[in-house]
């Protein structure tokens, strides 16, 4: 559980979040975070003949390190609270739905970089604020006066399991987008990040459709890998890169050698009348899988 709260007139109004009703859902079109808020509300002792009309709360959802907004909704209440008995408190709940779209869920991943996923939810409830004025058949009439505006934040981390094994699969993510790589390595430097540079791009427009780009760029990362493992078995590099680059072994560096070349070849488009010209995205996301998989591979390997 996850507890924060708010408070109107000097009275704490309280905020729960049950992790274990997280889910992501996907709709066959978009993707979606369920969070499940527990809200008690409490009437404040001097607010006398009042009521407090709980209308409606914006959500925000952000990622709690950076601040940075991942979504937005607005959600209705309808919960009344007033000095009677069965109305001093209410205990109620919301489900937000939050869209999760590519960019969104790209960004956690690379802020959360294997670690546990840190959420904040900032709210913003719209309370009208009524007077009671009299009775007719026991039931109090009230006179509208103002609507106002009380905030309220509570924190919630997903731990790496259940964000991995749980909200991402529900999210509609496939499996190959959740093998993770680190996004720098000590030994290869500025050419790692060129590496990353050109496989972000494969992966852009790989999601775009656009396959023949995507594997131009699958093709520039290979290479730029293949270039710099070479470097560094020449004695190019400082002892420092020869003790990590002694944990690769020969027979694993022909093998990446041997499969850049491959893919390579078999990702040159023919230029011959009548021959394919064309990829499909079969054939692009195996060779994105193919790229993937190497750079996995030599980005667990760091002195």
């Amino acid at each position: 559980m996850s507890k924060g709260s708010f408070e109107i007139g000097g009275m704490s109004q309280d905020l729960e979040i049950d992790l274990g009703l997280l889910e992501g859902v996907y709709d066959g079109l978009r993707s979606y975070l369920r969070v499940f808020l527990s809200i008690n509300l409490r009437f404040p002792k001097n607010f006398g003949k009042a009521a407090l009309d709980f209308m409606n709360v914006q959500a925000g959802l952000l990622e709690s390190s950076t601040g940075m907004t991942l979504s937005n909704v607005l959600a209705p209440m309808g919960e009344v609270i007033y000095d009677q008995e069965n109305y001093r408190e209410r205990k109620t709940g919301i489900w937000f739905v939050f869209q999760m779209d590519k960019e969104v869920v790209h960004s956690l991943q690379k802020i959360r970089n294997k670690a546990d996923v840190n959420l904040k939810l900032d709210l913003v409830f719209s309370i009208l604020r009524k007077e009671g004025t009299s009775f007719i058949d026991n039931e109090m009439i009230w006179s509208l006066e103002k609507t106002s505006f009380c905030r309220g934040s509570i924190w919630f981390t997903i731990p790496q399991s259940t964000w991995v094994n749980k909200i991402l699969p529900g999210l509609g993510w496939p499996g190959f987008l959740l093998i993770e790589i680190p996004l720098k390595h000590r030994n290869l430097n500025e050419a790692y990040e060129n590496i990353i540079f050109e496989f972000n791009k494969a992966e852009l427009y790989f999601n775009q459709g656009e396959y023949n780009v995507c594997i131009a760029h699958c093709r520039n990362a290979m290479d730029s890998l293949t270039r710099n493992l070479t470097k560094l078995k020449n004695g190019t590099k400082s002892e420092s890169a020869f003790k990590w680059l002694s944990k690769v072994d020969d027979s694993t560096l022909t093998w990446i050698d041997t499969i850049n070349k491959t893919t390579s070849s078999i990702a040159s488009k023919p230029h011959h009348s009548g021959m394919k010209t064309d990829f499909t995205r079969c054939e692009a996301e195996s060779i994105y899988l193919v790229t993937l998989g190497l750079m996995n591979l030599i980005g667990q390997y760091q002195e």
